[in-house]
């Protein structure tokens, strides 16, 4: 847990009547950020092709935030 959730919920614990704090068992992450590579076009393809109809919906929605967040660009606008 990053250090400003748990100065929340410390803060707001008291307030709330919370007595144990139920996420203090959770390791906590480090910040060291690995390097990554986007998927390329076949990958995408690939991915595209043998998706889980369940997992499809959340996949086009990384995929447009990714394009946005590289591009700048509205996600509502992107061509289908």
């Amino acid at each position: 847990m990053s250090p400003a959730v748990s100065e929340v919920f410390s803060l707001l614990a008291d307030d709330a009547g919370i007595v144990v704090n139920s996420f203090a068992q959770i390791p906590k992450t480090t910040m060291d950020k690995e390097p990554r590579q986007p998927f390329t076009e076949s990958e995408l393809q690939t991915i595209k092709e043998k998706i889980d109809p369940f997992i499809e919906p959340l996949f086009i929605v990384a995929m447009a935030t990714a394009h946005k967040i590289l591009f700048s660009e509205n996600i509502c606008n992107l061509p289908g």
